[in-house]
């Protein structure tokens, strides 16, 4: 790498550049890569352009748009999963081939998510 037309040196490299691009990268995977993975699958849903794949290939597929991301999938799908049910209102019931459905699941006071099918109303 070049900074201010001088080379820097491999100790520069391991100690100030890679850390950056570590912290870098654990940014964009925990924040948002299944931020816009969610937006491109809950999109792609309700316009009804949802094509038989896994949900791997959907993810890989938007994450063509982003380079170097692909071998963190394993890592993402269960943070795509919770952003498309928190945000989305989509619960997968299949990942392969990729199957979602409407939810409207209930935030509870400890913060977990209650499923509206866990949910008995006192009438």
């Amino acid at each position: 790498m070049i900074i201010n037309d001088k080379d820097i040196t491999e100790n520069d490299f391991i100690n100030i550049i890679k850390p950056f691009e570590n912290n870098f990268k654990k940014y964009m995977i925990n924040y948002v890569l299944p931020d816009v993975i969610s937006f491109y699958i809950a999109d792609s849903f309700y316009k009804n352009c949802l094509c038989d794949s896994p949900l791997y290939n959907h993810i890989n597929s938007c994450l063509d748009i982003f380079n170097g991301y692909k071998n963190d999938i394993k890592v993402l799908i269960p943070k795509v999963k919770k952003a498309l049910r928190i945000k989305y209102n989509l619960r997968i019931i299949s990942d392969n081939p990729l199957r979602l459905e409407k939810i409207f699941d209930v935030l509870a006071s400890n913060g977990n998510i209650l499923p509206t099918n866990k949910i008995k109303e006192n009438i």
